[in-house]
């Protein structure tokens, strides 16, 4: 218990820390677990291998940012998304409910390969100029591509269900079967989400005013010297660069850190003829790319010794010794109203292969069935799973976006955990679960 009691203890002081702003994720997600490791009594040889292994794990991922960022990152210096810009900018006019609308849209059917990292790198470069020429907060922006993977993520190709259905024995499949009306639901909340959105964003332009002042008058002035016309064969040329990644990063057979490896080699060729000026639009990117980077890196700090510790398996015997044993029939309700809540602050495979299998059986003494217990805890982990720093997706969604850590933690989990608790309602009431 005293590893639980910990563990849940350095999760909930990240958090605390992050949403308040005192310390960087960096800084946060390295110190704090090994101020943790220590205190357990481990030496500094073993917490070294805890972190090797932890940050083994995101090392893909960070690849991936350090080539991906840059790459769109460019294809907007050059102004390729300009004319989409202006062509979504004409079909919306002033409308910023359109707006929203459309990115919810837009994130629900890029969400279907199951990837909520393709679905970041595809919608964010789209719809991001909008939000900027229209003063919308990008932590709209964030929300509404968080609330859209989380519905369409329960699909069953996508890694959550597909964890769910393995845990429980059965075909990821059947596990969906249940779900497509929680889905349904869920796409009708978000879209509603988007309206909530887009007309509380028009009552609110003074805080979008207050944002986009923060912007120096250098990077006004920078972003202005870097875009320029592209002569006609180029825009095309980059545009047929884009869609040829994002077909490869939906047919899934190709590594994604390596299509973006080559995507940025081409581009950085195909718009930029010398050495000089290669040089400076990688260095245009450096800032951001080192921001996500150093932040997914010092997660896997925090993975590292919390699975190696086996801090994370004992958090979730924790978590389920303080519910009552006398609950009865409203278990599976209590497990759907927390499912959210925790989803933020475990990681995926502990969260489903260390904390799913304990809630089964446990559920099934209270006259759960196995199939009710994955459901819940499916819903609750895709709501919340694009708000939680255990995601590295997340830190690509907001490094994409230019949004802070705790901006979007501040923003986003209220939403995604009022989406999550209609979803448990809806379940119930509907039979589902």
């Amino acid at each position: 218990m005293w590893l639980g009691i910990l563990g849940l203890a350095l999760l909930i002081g990240s958090m605390i820390i992050l949403l308040k702003g005192k310390l960087s994720p960096t800084v946060t997600f390295i110190i704090l677990p090994i101020v943790a490791a220590l205190i357990l009594g481990y030496s500094p040889i073993e917490i070294s291998g805890f972190i090797e292994s932890g940050v083994s794990t995101t090392t893909a991922t960070a690849v991936l940012f350090i080539f991906s960022i840059p790459f769109f990152g460019i294809m907007n210096d050059v102004g390729v998304f300009d004319p989409l810009v202006n062509k979504l900018s004409k079909i919306s006019g002033n409308s910023f409910v359109a707006v929203t609308v459309c990115t919810v849209i837009i994130a629900t059917i890029a969400h279907l390969d199951g990837s909520s990292a393709s679905t970041a790198l595809i919608v964010v470069p789209a719809m991001l100029p909008i939000y900027k020429k229209m003063q919308i907060r990008p932590v709209v922006l964030t929300l509404l591509i968080a609330a859209s993977c989380g519905v369409m993520n329960l699909v069953p190709w996508g890694g959550p269900t597909m964890r769910a259905a393995t845990v429980i024995g059965v075909d990821a499949n059947e596990v969906w079967r249940h779900l497509i009306p929680i889905q349904v639901v869920g796409i009708i909340l978000s879209l509603t989400l988007a309206v909530i959105m887009g007309i509380k964003e028009k009552k609110h332009t003074e805080l979008a005013k207050a944002y986009y002042a923060k912007l120096s008058e250098s990077d006004a002035k920078e972003e202005a010297t870097v875009s320029r016309e592209l002569p006609t064969w180029k825009l095309y040329a980059n545009l047929a660069i884009i869609l040829v990644t994002i077909g490869l990063l939906i047919w899934g057979e190709i590594a994604l850190f390596v299509v973006f490896m080559a995507g940025l080699a081409i581009t950085l060729l195909l718009n930029y003829s010398t050495l000089k000026e290669q040089q400076t639009a990688l260095k245009r990117q450096a800032p951001g790319v080192l921001t996500v980077v150093t932040v997914l890196l010092a997660s896997g700090v925090l993975l590292g010794i919390l699975e190696e510790t086996n801090m994370l398996n004992e958090m979730g015997n924790l978590l389920l010794t303080i519910i009552p044993t006398g609950v009865g029939n409203t278990f599976d309700l209590i497990i759907g109203f927390m499912a959210g809540p925790i989803a933020v602050i475990f990681g995926t495979d502990a969260y489903f292969f260390g904390l799913l299998p304990l809630v089964a059986e446990v559920g099934v003494n209270f006259g759960v069935s196995e199939m009710s217990s994955a459901l819940i805890l499916l819903i609750g982990h895709n709501s919340t799973v694009l708000a939680s720093p255990m995601t590295p997706a997340m830190f690509l969604l907001l490094g994409l976006a230019g949004v802070e850590v705790k901006d979007h933690l501040k923003f986003a989990i209220p939403w995604l955990l009022i989406m999550s608790w209609i979803f448990v309602i809806f379940g119930f009431i509907t039979g589902i679960i």
